[in-house]
């Protein structure tokens, strides 16, 4: 019936019709009927009334619907003159799609939502405005969503958003630059002055000079600079320098005094906003004076990043001291290295930074939404056994002497890979991986505080690499929880109220259950949120010795590799064992694998064996690979004769 001339009059001959009694769809649209107040079908599922010369209050009108339609699932009032605020949609419970857009609505979005709302789309309703509250951003079934032309406000998008499958979503709304921006979007250019309900004309906390006044957008909460005076020319957004003439009608030595002036605030403008104060350890990584001066080298990628080479032979520097502090503690062993590179992004470092000190607010100010502690239920050794395991990480480095998890502390942590896929992470962060890792202990990106337990996801590439990261772990879940066992965490999200989860393993990847003799300890971390990791060194490694490690270091996988390609999902759909027994059909089994002790059984008579099982074949190492020959790519550095030196 849609695309016609009906009036109310014609509507009411028609609905007194008892063959339509039990109708379920009605599409009149793009008809001037106004309010529909006569129309009742208790059966109707779907209602569209777009352009139907509609006015009054929204209120109103949705409290007709939840009395005239209660089983009603789809909703279309777009193009019509409805006025007011969007109410708390309680007493519509059934609705699954509604559309409100091309109206004069007002006000901040509702608080209440039918839990099986599918589509909402208030587009083209300016005056629309507030935030996005949380209760919109928890409904999992959402898959459409359009906020556009609207007067909505963020400083951040919400966490859930950020790796969101949408059907189609459009986001283009005010909102800073530097933050995490939900994947499958539309996001307009950010705005650099928002901040989202506060005037900072009127507060003078805005950036204008004083030769140029702020004029506040109330639309966007952002402000512009008005164009500077008589005599002066805008310097960027915010300042003003002195034209030609304006220099020019002095005499010369006031004239050359201005220059140095004009050219000292220059400077000092340009270099006050390229070094950050940032909320992170060693804050020299990212003062780009101090990259310049020290040799290092900018990126031509956008964002830009800066790097150096480190000298290995060299241990005066500041570089190549943090290098060697965190090769000691992050467990690189018998790894041969070719190559460091240190990296600094200071893009990825402020995202980090952020992100720290909102988290450590939040989690002092909201301990019971992001700092839970359910994991105490039932008082599991293995689960606080897991927290003092992480805690005893956190007091390996220096800067987190006395911090607790409300502090966030940042652990150092390896995280294996390709060099082309390390270069790519270093400019855009892991976001470039744009698919989160589905693992044993959950959906994310996985970091170890030992390098040379992250050998099996670098050891079937040609280029392998390590590349070390600052990480912020927040407040992580103790997991202990078996991947083939009931209740596992396979390919889940982090737990509400945690931003990491944190396992202990052993070598073979499986939760550490019991102590042993010589059962050594490994971990594992899972994240979700890219702005929680920072990398800082890259490690090019020289796969010479994969076969050794990974026969003795590895050799207890073998007898689990049947049983690993049960298990699904990228970081285990082939498993640790799998990784290395692929390597070991390519490049064989011969003699060097036979060298070295097996896996030792715990039920057997303790052997006499060194209680770590690298040094076990020490003698073997010295001889194949401390006095390997150089290769043709150039020498190779061997962190044990250093240590030794």
């Amino acid at each position: 019936m849609s695309n016609n001339s009906i009036s109310q009059i014609g509507l009411k001959q028609f609905y007194s019709n008892p063959d339509i009694f039990g109708l379920l769809s009605l599409d009149i649209s793009n008809n001037p009927i106004g309010f529909p107040n006569n129309i009742i079908f208790r059966n109707l599922n779907e209602l569209i009334l777009s352009n139907c010369n509609i006015t009054g209050s929204l209120e109103d009108f949705m409290t007709l619907i939840s009395k005239n339609y209660p089983h009603l699932t789809y909703l279309d009032i777009s193009s019509n003159s409805i006025t007011g605020a969007i109410p708390d949609l309680v007493k519509t419970s059934s609705l699954k799609t509604l559309i409100l857009s091309n109206n004069t609505i007002s006000g901040p979005l509702p608080l209440i939502y039918p839990t099986g709302l599918q589509t909402l789309i208030v587009s083209n309703n300016s005056n629309i405005n507030g935030s996005i509250p949380s209760e919109l951003s928890q409904l999992t079934l959402l898959k459409k969503l359009d906020l556009s032309n609207t007067q909505i406000c963020v400083q951040e998008f919400p966490k859930e958003w950020i790796y969101k499958q949408w059907d189609s979503c459009n986001l283009q709304i005010s909102r800073p630059c530097q933050i995490p921006e939900p994947s499958g979007c539309l996001i307009n250019k950010c705005i650099e002055t928002v901040m989202c309900g506060v005037d900072q004309c009127s507060q003078g906390t805005h950036h204008c000079s004083n030769l140029r006044n702020c004029h506040h957008d109330p639309k966007t909460w952002s402000y512009t600079c008005e164009d500077c005076p008589n005599n002066y020319r805008n310097d960027g957004p915010f300042n003003c320098l002195p034209t030609d003439n304006f220099i020019l009608s002095f005499s010369v030595p006031l004239a050359v005094i201005l220059g140095a002036l004009v050219i000292g605030i220059i400077w000092y403008l340009k270099n006050r906003k390229r070094n950050l104060d940032l909320f992170l350890p060693h804050n020299w990584l990212w003062e780009v004076n101090y990259l310049s001066k020290s040799g290092y080298k900018e990126s031509s990628t956008q964002p830009v990043y800066y790097w150096k080479q480190i000298d290995l032979n060299d241990y005066q520097t500041r570089e190549s001291r943090l290098f060697i502090h965190l090769k000691e503690n992050l467990e690189f062993e018998y790894l041969l290295i070719k190559n460091v590179r240190i990296i600094s992004s200071v893009t990825l470092a402020q995202t980090a930074s952020n992100y720290r000190r909102v988290l450590i607010e939040r989690m002092k100010s909201s301990p019971v939404v992001f700092k839970k502690e359910d994991w105490k239920v039932g008082n599991n050794t293995l689960r606080f056994n897991t927290i003092d395991h992480f805690q005893q990480q956190v007091f390996k480095f220096e800067w987190n002497l006395g911090l607790t998890i409300e502090d966030c502390p940042v652990l150092a942590v390896a995280h294996a890979t390709s060099l082309s896929k390390a270069e790519k992470i270093i400019v855009s962060g892991f976001a470039s991986l744009s698919t989160l890792d589905e693992g044993y202990y959950g959906k994310g990106m996985y970091f170890s505080s030992s390098a040379i337990y992250t050998l099996p996801y670098c050891i079937t590439y040609e280029d392998p690499c390590i590349l070390i990261c600052f990480l912020l772990p927040g407040n992580p879940y103790p997991l202990i929880e078996h991947p083939r066992k009931p209740h596992n965490f396979l390919g889940k999200h982090i737990l509400s109220g945690y931003q990491s989860h944190y396992v202990v393993t052993n070598s073979d990847g499986f939760p550490f259950k019991k102590e042993g003799f010589n059962i050594r300890k490994f971990n594992e971390i899972v994240i979700d949120q890219e702005s929680q990791v920072v990398p800082i060194f890259l490690v090019e490694l020289d796969n010479r010795n994969f076969q050794i490690l990974s026969a003795h270091f590895l050799s207890d996988m073998d007898e689990k590799f049947k049983d690993d390609n049960k298990i699904s999902g990228t970081r285990t759909i082939i498993g640790r064992s799998d990784l290395i027994h692929n390597y070991k059909l390519e490049h064989g089994d011969s003699s060097p694998f036979m060298k070295f002790p097996g896996r030792i059984n715990p039920i057997e008579k303790e052997p006499e064996l060194p209680t770590n099982k690298i040094s076990g074949f020490k003698e073997i190492i010295e001889s194949d690979i401390l006095h390997h020959p150089k290769s043709e790519d150039g020498p190779y550095y061997n962190w044990r004769e250093a240590d030794e030196k």
